[in-house]
């Protein structure tokens, strides 16, 4: 790409943060051809021939309603779904849910085994763990709280915790940790503490949560640093503020009312025939081996939660009623207001370049209260969690002026396989047509005035 062109993309970014740039393609070089005896013409070197412009099908007309092109985008995702699980490693499970606002999923389908060695199909139903999925719930809970008075996200965290009156920074004019600095992973916490690296089904106490928050790695406010600690220690705050477990506050507050049943801390409640079992590669090839069960104990506010395609669409569901803001009766567990809070970037986290060909592959990324955000050229507005652990890899990714999104359940391969299928299931939701966003206004900035064009 020309000097000029990459610095205009870059430029630009920040206002659109976009999936890719390119400069536009260059038009065909005129080439002259005598026409008769008489002086030549110009003629397109790039155009087809007479007869193959007379073959060329009709344009595709667009759907004729959002609810036909909502069911057009579902016959496209069910074959694509389809093979994406034919190379999901030895035929394990992969659940897939595309949502919208209305009550029911278009689509929810499931495919290969959640038990390899009990022969167990996966279903919609199928519970996973889902790990770091679980730190949107514990953020959920902590702005409840903050909606019911019991407490301000610029409180330090000392007023909830006592415990953490006297946590050392590295430098001595370093603020306080406040439960908005948890929120945003911007603690300055390590990502984890000692306890994290004992035997796979070990449960860390909350005495050994609170003394590995002792220390921080960096000063609080400084920049994102993402920490399974930090949401350790928020669903020991949610516990200790509302005088009950944790895992208390999650089921009354959000789960019960959202008929999330299928969405559990313990999933020894469940028959082993609903539960999907997690696999890992073997290092040296071959096919995948069973992996170790692992346990979070009062960690369990970073990433303790199983649950299921169905029941996580609900909960992407929920999201997606946040948007657009209106005047009727709220109606959820959580103001649409404070949902829309959440799902906006609070701190920015990083803003990634990176060279295909003559295109620039670019994201800008931001960190909301719970969710990632991410704008794009393909999207205006992008939410999304995920969770990898023990063979388990979750993906919840919506779209919230577009009113769409999807949920992606593996029980086996690597994060980055399950990242790519992710990507290319969010190529399809920006290329599909009659699902752009609601609000014209809510559009990325256009880009043909720089003289690039923006692709998915």
């Amino acid at each position: 790409m020309p000097r000029l062109a990459a610095a205009l993309a870059l430029a630009l970014c920040s206002a659109c943060g976009g999936d890719r740039y390119e400069a536009p393609p260059r038009a065909p070089t005129p080439r002259c051809a005598p026409l008769d005896a008489g002086a030549p013409a110009l003629v397109d070197a790039g155009a087809p021939p007479a007869d193959a412009r007379a073959e060329t099908p009709e344009p595709e007309l667009a759907p004729a309603s959002r609810a036909e092109a909502i069911s057009a985008l579902a016959v496209t995702l069910r074959d694509q779904i389809t093979r994406e699980a034919a190379a999901v490693p030895d035929g394990t499970a992969l659940v897939f849910a595309l949502v919208t606002e209305e009550a029911t999923p278009p689509l929810l389908v499931a495919h290969g085994r959640a038990d390899l060695e009990g022969k167990i199909p996966a279903t919609p139903d199928t519970l996973f763990r889902i790990a770091s999925v679980t730190k949107t719930f514990t953020a959920a809970s902590i702005l409840a709280l903050r909606d019911a008075g019991a407490l301000r996200l610029e409180d330090k965290v000392s007023r909830v915790l006592p415990e953490l009156a006297s946590v050392a920074a590295p430098h001595r004019d370093a603020p306080a940790i406040t439960l908005r600095h948890l929120l945003l992973h911007a603690a300055g916490l390590p990502r984890s503490g000692p306890y994290a690296a004992k035997e796979p089904d070990y449960r860390s106490t909350e005495d050994e949560v609170l003394e590995a928050a002792q220390k921080l790695a960096l000063d609080p406010g400084v920049r994102h640093s993402y920490s399974n600690l930090g949401y350790a220690v928020l669903g020991l705050a949610a516990g200790r503020v509302s005088k009950s477990a944790y895992r208390d506050v999650v089921e009354r507050r959000l789960l019960g009312p959202l008929g999330m049943r299928a969405t559990t801390f313990d999933e020894t409640r469940f028959p082993p025939s609903r539960l999907a079992r997690g696999y890992v590669e073997r290092a040296g090839g071959g096919p995948v081996a069973r992996a170790a069960a692992i346990a979070n104990g009062a960690a369990e506010g970073a990433g303790g939660l199983w649950s299921s395609g169905s029941d996580l669409a609900k909960w992407v569901r929920f999201q997606l009623a946040a948007w657009p803001a209106r005047d009727e009766a709220d109606k959820g567990p959580l103001r649409r207001a404070t949902l829309r809070e959440s799902h906006t970037g609070g701190l920015e986290v990083e803003l990634t370049s990176e060279a295909e060909g003559d295109a620039l592959a670019i994201r800008a990324r931001s960190q909301g209260l719970g969710w990632k955000v991410e704008r794009s050229c393909a999207f205006e507005h992008l939410v999304e969690h995920g969770g990898d652990l023990g063979g388990y890899h979750a993906r919840l990714w919506f779209a919230p002026q577009r009113g769409i999104g999807f949920v992606l359940l593996v029980n086996a391969g690597s994060n980055a396989s399950v990242d790519a299928i992710a990507r290319r299931t969010l190529a399809t939701l920006a290329q599909a047509r009659g699902v752009g966003p609601r609000d014209p206004g809510a559009a990325p900035p256009p880009l043909a005035a720089a003289g690039l064009r923006c692709v998915p």
